[in-house]
């Protein structure tokens, strides 16, 4: 229940994952295969996730939240960072937002630092809405509770690490 139907983090966690398959995670919310909030993930060669599914939210593979959480200021905290290199996103489901990988924060105001980074050899197939058989949306960033889309400029406080 909830989110991160295989992994969730939080708060200052740090997880790496290496030639790792999550296969066929379900979260009632956001992140069928990972969820992560005021943490950060690295997510590298080999790794595959497969037909995980979020069930009413946004990412069948991976959701990246960069809003601290409730009660924490900002300042305090290190950057959260999000890097993505030699891995495959494959028929993962959700039902809004974006199909494979979420960043950023829905919330409007001050979401601390975040960095993300895609390297080389990261793989998007057969992602798709709940309901629609074919691929759409597989990434979106939204920084400030607006959606940031290929091409436009990213907003004010997001790096993007190549």
């Amino acid at each position: 229940e909830g989110e991160g139907g295989a992994i969730s983090l939080s708060r200052g966690a740090e997880v790496v994952l290496v030639r790792t398959l999550l296969r066929a995670n379900r979260a009632t919310e956001h992140g069928g295969g990972v969820s992560s909030s005021d943490a950060s993930l690295s997510v590298r060669e080999g790794t595959v996730f497969q037909d995980n599914v979020a069930e009413e939210g946004a990412a069948g593979g991976v959701f990246f939240d960069a809003a601290p959480v409730a009660g924490e200021g900002t300042a305090a905290h290190k950057p959260s960072v999000l890097k993505l290199t030699g891995c495959e996103f494959v028929g993962n489901i959700a039902s809004k937002g974006c199909t494979a990988v979420f960043a950023g924060s829905m919330m409007t105001g001050p979401a601390g630092q975040v960095r993300v980074s895609v390297g080389d050899g990261v793989e998007m197939r057969a992602n798709r809405f709940k309901g629609r058989a074919r691929e759409n949306n597989n990434v979106l960033f939204v920084w400030d509770g607006v959606p940031s889309h290929r091409g436009e400029a990213l907003p004010d406080g997001l790096t993007v690490l190549g």
